[in-house]
């Protein structure tokens, strides 16, 4: 995971780096040393975008933490830094996507990954590279393709499909996105599936109709499944920034999201977006998109990801 992740998370890094030699700089310049380390690194956070609540919330603790500590060595402030970090991942412990435990215990009862979020975010894609990495461990895996309001969601998703050679139960342009999904998990039984993955339709977190009909979806996969073995997976856009949060709440609270998997780390400078999301909601962040090949997936390791954004 940490080459995959050190390369996905390179300009969010250097923008860290950049600000941490600043801090570096100031060393040993006097008494105004602790608050000008502690203004510095605020700045570095917020501009990172963790978030001006989170960041404050970590500063505070920082004051504490490095209050004993000799200004002067660098390493050891950086230390403090990366303990607060991951501080705020402690809280959520489970991080598995439908734990190995589950998956080896027997081919039934079914598990289900219902993938949910705005358009853009890279839905089909992620869904595509979870069915892969799954079948890749021996699994029977279904896709179901419940975009149908889009023309071209069923050839996007037939492409990935083929080129995973996954199986894939779609409709035509226009059908009813529950039916299809209902069709999707008869098959799944009669075919005896491990997990059925689930494609939908970005949804606009602040339209109403959008989000009733997906709890529509759920309730459907719910009177076939246990709930211990669903997975309400959203799909966020690293490089949405702040809005990301406003938008995770928003599914959060309308169909209760059990993880997250986020998409395009390796295009935005912003990656502590994560600390942020993980602060403010709780919701365990459980995978990340380390690139667009369909192997570029890993599972979120707080101290992976806290040590690839710090150093070198």
């Amino acid at each position: 995971m940490k080459h995959n992740l050190n390369n996905a998370l390179f300009k969010t890094r250097s923008r860290i780096l950049s600000g941490l030699k600043k801090i570096k700089n100031i060393l040993g310049v006097g008494s105004r040393l602790e608050h000008e380390i502690l203004e510095n690194l605020e700045e570095l956070l917020i501009t990172a975008d963790v978030g001006v609540r989170t960041t404050q919330k970590i500063i505070h603790n920082l004051e504490n933490s490095i209050r004993n500590i000799d200004k002067t060595d660098f390493q050891a402030i950086l230390r403090a830094l990366e303990s607060e970090l991951l501080k705020v991942f402690e809280k959520n412990s489970q991080r598995e996507i439908l734990s190995q435990h589950q998956l080896a215990e027997c081919k039934t009862p079914l598990k289900v990954i219902l993938a949910i979020g705005v358009n853009g975010v890279g839905k089909t894609t992620s869904v595509a590279k979870i069915a892969h990495r799954y079948k890749k461990q021996g699994k029977e895996v279904l896709l179901v393709a419940t975009d149908t309001f889009r023309a071209a969601a069923n050839e996007q998703i037939e492409i990935w499909a083929d080129r995973a050679n996954l199986e894939l139960v779609k409709s035509q342009y226009g059908a009813d996105p529950a039916s299809v999904l209902y069709d999707g998990m008869i098959s799944a039984e009669k075919t005896g599936k491990d997990i059925v993955l689930v494609d939908t339709a970005g949804r606009l977190h602040t339209k109403t109709n959008l989000m009733e009909e997906i709890k529509k979806m759920n309730r459907i996969i719910c009177k076939n499944v246990q709930p211990a073995n669903i997975e309400v997976l959203l799909i966020i856009d690293s490089t949405a920034g702040h809005n990301a949060v406003h938008q995770a709440r928003a599914f959060s609270e309308n169909l209760g999201a059990t993880g997250i998997m986020l998409t395009k780390l390796d295009g935005t400078a912003k990656g502590g977006i994560v600390v942020a999301i993980e602060d403010e909601l709780g919701i365990p962040v459980k995978l990340v998109g380390t690139g667009e090949g369909i192997d570029d997936i890993e599972n979120f390791v707080p101290a992976d990801f806290v040590k690839a954004l710090l150093y070198e």
